[in-house]
């Protein structure tokens, strides 16, 4: 078959007085592979595998970074060349190289500065842009709060403060360096 793929895309901007815009035109393509993988993972503050051992060859993508608050950067293998880097919603559209058969993505940690001992932990993050439902992944605790590690729904409180389902009430005080990342990346992978 022919014309699988369609691609649409407008880049425009207008600030200070100054504009530009691409305009790439409904665009169609013959997709040469028979697979594709379509995902919504979170992603971690450590190297997150995308799994694309169902592609012979990896090829078209789209990533998509729908967390709130976290940048991620996706990179060919687990200590490698770093492709792009998507701030919160922003997508990206590329076709990965042959030699990338092990693509993997991090997201960048926000730090923790505070938490509360009660029935519900209260934590303070400046500016976190976090909802209620919201997914974390928590690391960085230690010693009596090593039991708040972890990946959460939480409960907005404030601009600066979101709560998890942890009773931290004798956790005693604040102890390592904790941070959090609220990543949820989507991606469509084609097969070439």
């Amino acid at each position: 078959m022919a014309s699988e793929i369609t691609i649409t895309a407008l880049l425009s901007f207008l600030k200070v007085g100054l504009s530009d815009q691409l305009n790439f035109p409904r665009t169609i393509f013959t997709l040469n592979g028979i697979n594709f993988i379509h995902r919504t993972q979170l992603v971690a503050s450590t190297d997150t595998t995308i799994d694309v051992a169902a592609l012979t060859t990896p090829g078209l993508a789209l990533f998509i970074n729908h967390g709130p608050s976290t940048v991620v950067q996706l990179k060919n293998a687990a200590a490698g060349t770093i492709m792009p880097k998507l701030k919160v919603g922003e997508p990206a559209l590329f076709r990965l190289d042959a030699s990338v058969t092990a693509p993997v993505a991090i997201a960048t940690a926000l730090v923790i500065s505070a938490a509360s001992n009660a029935t519900a932990a209260v934590l303070t993050c400046a500016a976190h842009l976090l909802i209620t439902g919201n997914i974390v992944i928590i690391t960085g605790f230690t010693a009596g709060w090593t039991g708040a590690n972890g990946t959460y729904s939480v409960t907005y409180v404030g601009v600066n403060t979101f709560s998890i389902p942890v009773n931290s009430s004798g956790f005693g005080a604040l102890s390592g360096s904790p941070v959090f990342v609220c990543s949820n990346l989507e991606y469509l992978i084609l097969e070439d």
